[in-house]
């Protein structure tokens, strides 16, 4: 019987790694090197095989149905389309079966292929690797990325991490030391750290060693991963599960309403000054580029079709590893901000409710073209790099995650039914409105931003989460009115948000 994998809630701590002359840092550098070339020979071999599945003409036919059942909701699914689509999966996965394409027949491959490095590397931490590379290949296959990346050894850097904390890599508790063969690289712990050491007191499940780089040279980190939930911090606090709030979340900003609160904030406002910086380094580097290669450009500018040699100054390598450095501080930003807006809420209440939404949707190119009323066409660019600069996905996976550790989950409410965004609470209908209008009218002279009105409605919801509890939601918006008001002549005193409550 195959072994089930472990269910056992984890969270992650992460320290730097000291080095000296006996455990020099070259050494875990070379380490990497061969888990690169482990992860692209497994890369490729699973393509290899992945084009045989793709070129069966049961798989091809089978896929294609697959893919049209899909596009329905599972509710809306009859029971007998529900059993096709059982079936249609059972051809698909045989075909993956015949040719091999599996994430345990790729675990197979590896074991072959960690030999050639003179096993420099457990078959614990190839697997891994194995695993990694077939995630990549079934995104492939079902449609969600064109292509996949193998990765290169003088530019790209890999982590490479271990099941268990028994062989292999792993973690000596009474050293404090990351252990590989011969070598041990203790763990750096700052003098006020509490967290980090009482982490340590928690059963390490197993290793992951990240190398990041940092000002140009790279740095080596040891993630352990512990089983159970975090030491609880003490300005952590969680609110009762007998208020409800709901959230309404947009590309930049968030609203959050509860019977106590009705607060508009923007989401990772500290990113602001990294991002101008962000694209003036990208407009340096695009001059650079087309000074460096003008045989690779068009007449108009555009970038020639083809496989293309280009040549990067070391002027360009220079400005590439500042914008990396930027890159990486408003990732950190990015998060010790969520981190806090996501503690915020969660004091609030445990009770969290958003929409279900498809932010990967907002990101793409719009296909139609489409003209302003001066016959001028308007841009099909849309909201990709507000979603990158802002990541308002990664604050919701944060909170759900925060919501885990005391057995609560946040909720994800059927916006088609609910249509928090076109209800009125004081008259029960539905009215459509425009993006573009933030303050809306609900009856003369009673005025509601838009968002926190979403977030109002959210908070009503009842347990199936997709029906509003109309009479309170009547009975309760005189108070959320007076809340509503009250923020905005806050936000109207400290100057932001100026467009969305004008």
């Amino acid at each position: 019987m195959a072994k089930t994998k472990c269910s056992t809630a984890s969270y992650t701590v992460e320290y730097g790694l000291c080095f000296n002359d006996a455990n020099p840092t070259r050494v875990l550098d070379k380490l990497e090197k061969i888990a690169i070339s482990i992860y692209n020979d497994v890369l490729g071999e699973g393509l290899k095989r992945l084009h045989k599945v793709q070129h069966d003409p049961a798989y091809k036919t089978a896929f294609k149905e697959y893919r049209k059942l899909m596009e329905k909701k599972k509710d809306d699914l009859s029971e007998e389309e529900k059993e096709i689509r059982k079936q249609l999966l059972d051809i698909m996965n045989k075909a993956c079966e015949q040719y091999r394409f599996t994430e345990y027949d790729l675990h197979e491959y590896v074991k072959a292929a960690k030999h050639h490095f003179h096993d420099q590397l457990g078959i614990n931490e190839c697997q891994k690797l194995a695993t990694r590379a077939y995630k990549a290949l079934v995104k492939l296959r079902n449609g969600v990325a064109s292509k996949v990346n193998f990765k290169s050894r003088y530019r790209d850097l890999i982590s490479i991490e271990n099941k268990s904390n028994v062989t292999g890599i792993r973690f000596d508790r009474e050293s404090l030391c990351v252990v590989y063969k011969k070598h041990r690289f203790p763990i750096r712990i700052k003098r006020n750290d509490q967290y980090a050491m009482q982490a340590l007191q928690d059963k390490v499940k197993y290793v992951r060693l990240v190398p990041k780089k940092i000002k140009g040279k790279v740095k080596w980190y040891a993630q352990l991963v512990f089983e159970g939930i975090p030491p609880k911090k003490n300005n952590h606090v969680y609110g009762s599960d007998d208020m409800t709030t709901g959230l309404d979340i947009g590309v930049s900003t968030v609203a959050v309403v509860n019977e106590n609160t009705a607060q508009l904030t923007e989401l990772a406002p500290e990113c602001k000054a990294d991002e101008r910086k962000i694209r003036i380094l990208s407009r340096k580097m695009d001059r650079s580029r087309r000074a460096t290669n003008p045989e690779n450009y068009n007449a108009d500018g555009t970038v020639k079709k083809g496989r293309l040699t280009w040549n990067k100054s070391k002027s360009y390598q220079k400005t590439a590893s500042k914008l990396s450095s930027l890159h990486r501080k408003a990732r950190v930003k990015r998060k010790q901000s969520h981190e806090t807006l996501a503690n915020q809420i969660i004091a609030m209440s445990t009770d969290i409710r958003v929409e279900q939404m498809s932010f990967r949707g907002l990101q793409k190119r719009s296909k139609k073209t489409t003209q302003k009323k001066s016959g001028k066409n308007n841009s099909k660019k849309r909201y990709g790099k507000t979603i990158e600069n802002r990541a308002p996905v990664a604050l919701l996976s944060i909170i759900d995650r925060k919501l885990s550790y005391v057995g609560r989950k946040l909720k994800k409410i059927d916006t088609y039914r609910v249509k928090a965004s076109q209800y009125n609470p004081l008259t029960g209908n539905n009215q459509k409105k425009e993006l573009k209008d933030r303050m809306i009218e609900l009856a003369p002279g009673v005025i509601v931003q838009r968002d926190m009105l979403s977030a109002y409605v959210i908070s009503h919801t009842d347990k199936s989460l997709k029906k509003i509890r109309k009479r309170e939601c009547r009975d309760n918006f005189e108070r959320y009115k007076e809340l509503q008001d009250r923020q905005i002549e806050q936000m109207k005193k400290e100057n932001q948000l100026r467009w969305y409550i004008s």
